[in-house]
């Protein structure tokens, strides 16, 4: 029951506004005694008392210095003040509802019903509940160090062939003067005087009693009165280091290395940072790259273009020869299959394609003897010779073959006919004869 009610109020307890602190109303630290807490209150009451006092805000902060004395001069509630921030006027509500602390002051709380054995022990649940105290652990627990970015421009080569360089960078470590404590050398840290060594400080919002850590000694509980003079406290110093890369074969432009632990140092034994290399590659003269293809522009003359050529060129291997056919154009390119860039890992046994874009050269000064060939050229063109000539023989070569088809179709009648003649000779050779010998049989016969 008690409980339950506990619970609906946590809502409108953890989020009201905070209260001031008692101690500092009454003017007094919390080691004050009750001899001390009774002065104070005796002093201030007759100071802000409303019949005394005609300012209007002397009765509110009348009311204030009652409050936190009746709090802080009873000793048990005043315990429970200090634990949880709950005022002597909230305590009473409970004990009005039938809940409250009893003659055994916090002990034996709810206990007759087998739930919490102590009020300081219901709270302290509370608190890991919805995490309000930050515990020792989380505070010293193993940080990563942050990742250093360090910016490499390197040459086309350089990204195709791949290579080793090396690069500098700035990073903290340990001082060396001091060894990470941040005292000068022969002094000590010191316990922190705001949260007494603890490394944290309470803070109270209604029954709530939240630790935060000390902004004084941000958590370590000590702090230093004489700084190193190198660090200057901080037990880390700035310095230059060099790291050895490895560029793979395939890089380029926006792609970066990571290089792991090679970056700041952990907190509290924690991880070092990465080491990232963000990779820029420089454009060359001669090739240009569009992924891992390879553009290179060669330009070649009227000639070479009509008639076709053998030229050469520079390619990631070196010098090689190309054909040029005939009849190209400015535009066209040529192809070199597989020999452009090596790709990255998974694919490393993969290459770009390596293309020679043609460029036909105009010449602008032109020869007596190459205006006298363009001349002539011109004027064939402008009276349609090359097309005529072209016809021309085209149809001569026609005729031509036709009449070597005559040519030979007439040979093979001719063997043919002499062919038959020779025939028709033997034929009538063969009868001749057999006429003979029937004739000369028949003599002796008759």
């Amino acid at each position: 029951m008690f409980l339950n009610r506990f619970i609906r109020n946590i809502p409108r307890r953890l989020f009201s506004q905070r209260k001031e602190d008692f101690y500092k109303i009454l003017g007094l630290s919390k080691s004050a005694s009750k001899a001390e807490i009774k002065k104070a209150y005796a002093k201030l009451a007759q100071e802000y008392h409303p019949d005394k006092n005609p300012d209007p805000s002397a009765q509110t902060k009348f009311s204030k210095i009652t409050e936190a004395y009746q709090t802080l001069n009873d000793p048990k509630k005043r315990e429970i003040y200090d634990n949880y921030g709950m005022s002597a006027d909230e305590q009473k509500e409970y004990e009005r509802e039938g809940e409250g602390f009893g003659d055994a002051g916090f002990g034996g709380f709810w206990d007759q019903q087998g739930g919490y054995s102590s009020f300081e022990n219901m709270f302290r649940d509370f608190d890991d509940f919805f995490n309000f105290s930050e515990s020792h652990s989380k505070k010293n627990k193993p940080l990563k160090g942050q990742d250093v970015y360090v910016n490499l421009s390197i040459s086309f080569l350089d990204a195709v062939n791949g290579s080793v360089r090396e690069v500098s960078y700035k990073m903290k470590d340990t001082c060396k003067t001091c060894t990470g404590s941040g005292c000068k050398p022969g002094t000590n840290p010191v316990k922190c005087g705001t949260c007494r060594g603890k490394g944290n400080i309470n803070y109270r919002q209604g029954p709530m009693n939240i630790q935060m850590t000390c902004g004084d000694c941000h958590g370590q509980g000590t702090t230093i009165k004489h700084y190193c003079g190198t660090c200057r406290g901080s037990g880390k110093d700035v310095y230059v280091m060099k790291q050895s890369v490895n560029i793979p074969r395939g890089i380029n432009t926006g792609q970066n290395l990571r290089l792991a632990g090679k970056g700041q140092k952990g907190d509290n034994g924690g991880t070092s940072g990465d080491l990232i290399i963000r990779v820029t590659v420089k454009e060359d003269k001669v090739f240009k790259r569009d992924g891992y293809d390879v553009h290179i522009d060669k330009e070649i003359s009227i000639s070479q273009a009509v008639l076709g050529t053998q030229i050469e060129i520079n390619n990631l291997e070196g010098k090689r020869q190309v054909s040029v056919p005939p009849g190209i154009s400015t535009g066209n390119r040529i192809k070199l299959a597989n020999q452009g860039i090596r790709k990255l890992s998974p694919h490393q046994n993969q290459r770009g394609d390596f293309y020679v874009n043609i460029i036909v050269k105009i010449p602008k000064i032109l020869t007596a003897r190459q205006r006298e060939i363009f001349e002539e050229l011109r004027q064939l063109e402008e009276k349609g010779g090359v097309n005529k000539e072209t016809s021309t023989s085209k149809k001569s070569e026609k005729i031509h073959i036709k009449n070597e088809e005559k040519e030979e179709n007439e040979e093979t009648e001719e063997i043919k006919e002499s062919e038959s003649l020779n025939e028709e000779e033997t034929n009538e050779k063969e009868s001749k004869s057999k006429n003979k010998g029937f004739k000369n049989r028949f003599k002796k016969w008759y």
